[in-house]
């Protein structure tokens, strides 16, 4: 029979401090995840750039048809920021649908097969519309630059180009 012997202390916590330790360590590992989420959502932003200078580029001559037709400036650039935000606004949808559809996965099969548990699942409506509109004010960012330039072009240099 061995005796253990008192070199090692034997420390106790109670549950509401093993909680708060816990609960301090989820807040440090979510700091990283917002961080990628601002990488993420800066990514995104440049994307939605270079795609509406890309069909911006595309449809040069249908933009300068418009503007040779009476559309105005204002009115070329409100054309690129529906798009965009319409665009978004689908992404944003689609997105939020196919994540539902992930965490009730998630959360029913795959926790209770890895596990042996899990949890109740909650529709969280506030950070759902929040997600929408952050999707669409990236879009709208995004948008901004572009929109400019197309509403800056010359229209007889537009109608020209191949």
């Amino acid at each position: 029979e061995q005796v253990l012997k008192n070199d090692v202390p034997i420390v106790t916590i109670s549950n509401g401090e093993l909680k708060t330790e816990i609960l301090e360590i989820f807040d440090r590992t979510f700091r990283v995840t917002y961080v990628l989420e601002l990488i993420a959502l800066s990514v995104a932003v440049l994307g939605i750039i270079n795609t509406l200078m890309t069909a911006i580029t595309e449809r040069r001559r249908e933009l300068a048809t418009l503007r040779a037709l009476g559309m105005s400036r204002p009115q070329i650039q409100g054309l690129i920021f529906w798009e965009s935000g319409y665009v978004a606004g689908m992404g944003a949808g689609l997105g939020i649908l196919v994540g539902l559809a992930l965490s009730v996965l998630l959360i029913n099969v795959i926790n209770k097969q890895s596990f042996g548990w899990t949890i109740q699942f909650t529709l969280p409506l506030e950070t759902l519309w929040m997600a929408l509109l952050v999707a669409l004010l990236a879009a709208l960012l995004g948008a901004w630059g572009p929109a400019r330039w197309a509403s800056r072009q010359v229209i007889a240099e537009d109608l020209r180009y191949e």
